[in-house]
Order: C-alpha cells, then structure tokens, then sequence
C-alpha cells in the first residue's frame, strides 16, 4: 500500500525546494541584471514557501 501524500505538506516542501533553488541561481549569476532577476524570483519563493508554512 502507498503511502498517503499530504497535500499541504507536499505545497510546503516544494515552496522550500523552490526557495533553495532560487538562492542557488542567485550564487550563479554573472551580471548585475541577472543577479536582480534571482533575487527577486527568491523573494517571491520565500513568500510562497511562508504562505504554505501557515496553511499547513
């Protein structure tokens, strides 16, 4: 029998994934403009990773 996934806990782990992987583009990023495109793309993974943390 498989396990059940949690809906919510399955929306939280991938907020945070998305989180790690944005922070990682942010490390590999070459020119200023790119860096400024990373950053806000971990700022918009860090409120949706803070969204699902409190509807868990």
């Amino acid at each position: 029998m498989e396990p059940q996934i949690n809906p919510r806990e399955a929306a939280r782990q991938q907020a945070e994934d998305a989180v790690e992987e944005a922070r990682q583009a942010v490390r590999d990023t070459e020119t200023m403009g790119d860096r400024i495109a990373a950053v806000s793309r971990l700022f918009t993974a860090k409120r949706a990773a803070e969204r699902a943390a409190k509807e868990s």
